[in-house]
């Protein structure tokens, strides 16, 4: 689910990008099938088509609200301490997934897991960019999509299998399981992922940052 086997000729990058990428599999378990599976779940709580858009609509508004201030975080606080918050929003939103039984509960599942997404998104790509030769990078950036994608699929398996068994039970069940794996992310994160900042970067006296003005408007 990582890549090979480690091996004692693998470079240090290699081996760090494996721990970050088992992390990044169980955390995105529940990608694909979310995708199908939320609008069905919100129309059987009662919502109407409007309510169902603004779930899409609060994801991505998450995203561009929340990275522009992470990446600010990631030089100020280092690599690590974002990447493992992002573990325990997606553990916090499969948890409230599995408990939803309002719209409310699918709206504030939906708020955690755009910060999430939008959290380990960039957290990891510093962290790639951190251990690894500029030649390489974006192979390794590809690397890490390809283990989310993993995730996602193996989630789908498991989550439409459900489907297929136990239809009225499925959602619930599904993000217990999404649950299991993201709290095993946040161990995996927790133990194995240490801080990649560049030493010269830590304590280093930072220009004060002004916010750009078309992120009020945003």
């Amino acid at each position: 689910m990582s890549g090979a086997p480690f091996s004692k000729d693998a470079k240090p990058s290699d081996l760090m990008l494996r721990k970050v990428r088992r992390s990044l599999f169980f955390v995105s378990a529940p990608m694909v099938f979310i995708m199908f599976a939320l609008p069905l779940r919100a129309e059987d709580l009662g919502a109407t088509a409007f309510e169902i858009g603004i779930l899409y609509s609060l994801f991505t508004a998450c995203i561009f609200l929340v990275r522009p201030l992470v990446g600010i975080g990631l030089d100020v606080f280092g690599r690590r301490p974002f990447f493992i918050l992002a573990t325990f929003l997606y553990l916090g939103a499969s948890m409230l997934y599995a408990a939803s039984e309002t719209v409310a509960m699918l709206y504030a599942a939906r708020f955690l897991q755009g910060i999430g997404f939008a959290v380990l998104a960039i957290a990891t790509d510093t962290i790639t960019a951190d251990i690894t030769e500029i030649d390489e990078r974006s192979a390794a950036m590809g690397g890490n999509i390809a283990s989310q994608t993993r995730g996602g699929m193996a989630g789908a398996f498991v989550g439409f299998g459900l489907v297929g068994a136990m239809p009225e039970q499925s959602w619930t069940y599904s993000f217990c399981v999404f649950s299991l794996a993201a709290f095993a992310a946040v161990i995996i994160a927790i133990r194995l992922i240490p801080e990649t900042m560049p030493t010269s970067h830590q304590g280093a006296q930072r220009a004060k940052f002004v916010m750009p003005n078309g992120y009020y408007r945003i």
